[in-house]
């Protein structure tokens, strides 16, 4: 009997003990089922983390051309040197060659040779004569990558206007920043891999697969037209001993700049070594007083109201005016005039009795009528608005000094656009740098039409107004 119950207990025993291990494979294989096909993906990217780091290198940007064509920025490829710190023994000595090639002082170089990482930038974008001297170096841990840099080829030409993109190839400036989501590609990867030990490295080729070229964009711009531009207003800039100038070129009957001209001018490649100041395109983000400029609109807004004719006389003081306890002066002593010799011969006497006679809110609604105080619209990413004083705060002396163009601020390309309403046949325009976008295919996805915003003055006016400008 008790041979019996033993044999029963060890039964039961081989038996628990062989369910015990069926139900242990049983988790096993479950987890096994579960790495491998549930969480096969999650996985794998917590494995990459452990041994591979990403390096995102700068997107190919799409090229900027003028209007015929010509290039004005394009992006080519250049050579970046990294550093693979654990497989180099020497930092001091590699950090001491490399130096006086790269133009950075060596305890710069040592320390970024000293970090824990895989993978460091030692300096992105090299020239073509540092990467031949320091190949010959041939130093261990120290390879190269290529990378796309922008480069304007036709350095300073309508450089405020196409501006310039950073060291990861961002617009910063100008239509490079206007248009950056535009023109910028998909970023390229490549991948920095480690050994169990966090050893040895390795870059592997770059990875193409999502890796997209930007979009061309194709501006308003003529290079002829802006470099005949930029080297008149030199010479001019030059001749009258100014500080700078300002020009703007535009197709009145379709609002098109095909030049926008600012001296100083700085070469976008060399960008760091400009004053900032110089970056701006000033026809477009600064304002000044249009002075005796601003008396076409005032006199063709009279016009327009029927508040003058072409033959009507003017007494314009012999030179001094007598308004609101203040003189207005004009520079030679006039007596009467007509309206077109007010033009002619700029006098402010003459303006400021024209302003007075169209009212000061007629005058006010010209002025905004004719784009003036008021952003244009153009493609750019800083636009100067100008400014008057408020139609509530406008003294009877204010009113006659905005007739001949002073108390206003406006911009270049406002009076460009204001010009080209009188010379289109009395139509406003939306100005624009921009003609078309092409796809890396080379297939235009959108073309940029006139813009007509608003008819401002009527034929008519515009005739009679052509007329006189012309005398």
């Amino acid at each position: 009997m008790v041979k019996m119950r033993s044999r029963t207990e060890l039964t039961k025993h081989i038996r628990f003990v062989g369910f015990l291990m069926l139900a242990l494979f049983a988790v096993v294989a479950l987890r096994v089922f579960c790495l491998q096909v549930v969480q096969s993906e999650e996985l794998q990217g917590f494995l990459r983390g452990q041994y591979q780091t990403t390096v995102t290198l700068a997107p190919w940007r799409g090229t900027i051309f003028d209007r015929n064509g010509a290039e004005l920025a394009v992006s080519i490829e250049v050579e970046s040197l990294y550093a693979r710190p654990r497989l180099i023994e020497n930092r001091r000595s590699v950090a001491g060659k490399l130096s006086p090639v790269l133009g950075m002082p060596q305890h710069e170089i040592e320390n970024l040779l000293a970090s824990p990482k895989p993978f460091v930038w030692i300096k992105r974008k090299l020239s073509a004569e540092q990467v031949e001297q320091i190949r010959e170096l041939k130093l261990d841990g120290i390879g190269f990558l290529k990378e796309s840099q922008r480069f304007y080829p036709h350095n300073e030409l309508a450089g405020q206007v196409v501006g310039f993109a950073g060291l990861d190839t961002q617009g910063l400036e100008g239509i490079e920043r206007e248009y950056d989501r535009i023109l910028k590609g998909t970023p390229r990867k490549i991948y920095v891999d480690r050994d169990a030990r966090g050893g040895r490295v390795f870059v592997e080729g770059i990875q193409n697969a999502d890796q997209t070229q930007g979009y061309d964009v194709v501006l308003t711009i003529d290079k002829t037209i802006q470099y005949i531009a930029e080297k008149e207003l030199e010479a001019a800039v030059a001749a009258g001993q100014a500080k700078g100038g300002i020009a703007v070129v535009m197709e009145p009957y379709t609002g098109e700049v095909l030049a926008a001209a600012v001296v100083p001018r700085f070469n976008p490649n060399q960008y760091g070594e400009a004053a900032p100041e110089t970056w701006r395109n000033r026809t477009i983000t600064d304002v000044f007083e249009p002075g005796s400029t601003f008396k076409t609109f005032l006199v063709a807004a009279a016009l327009e109201e029927r508040v003058v004719r072409p033959t009507d006389l003017f007494f314009c003081e012999n030179g001094a005016y007598h308004i609101a306890n203040k003189v207005i002066h004009d520079v030679h002593a006039y007596g009467w005039l007509d309206v077109a010799s007010i033009i002619k011969h700029s006098s402010n006497i003459g303006a400021s009795k024209i302003g007075r006679q169209l009212g000061r809110e007629q005058l006010y609604k010209y002025i905004k009528r004719f784009g003036f105080t008021q952003p244009t619209g153009i493609q750019f990413p800083v636009e100067a608005s100008g400014f008057m004083p408020p139609l509530a705060v406008c003294s009877e002396h204010t009113q006659s000094t905005i007739s001949f163009g002073h108390s206003i601020t406006v911009t270049p390309l406002q009076l460009a656009t204001a010009y080209s309403a009188i010379a289109n046949g009395g139509l406003l325009l939306r100005p624009t740098l921009v003609k078309r976008i092409v796809d890396p295919a080379g297939m235009t996805v959108q073309e940029i039409t006139p813009l007509i915003r608003h008819r401002v003055i009527s034929e008519e006016t515009v005739a009679t107004m052509r007329s006189i400008l012309q005398q």
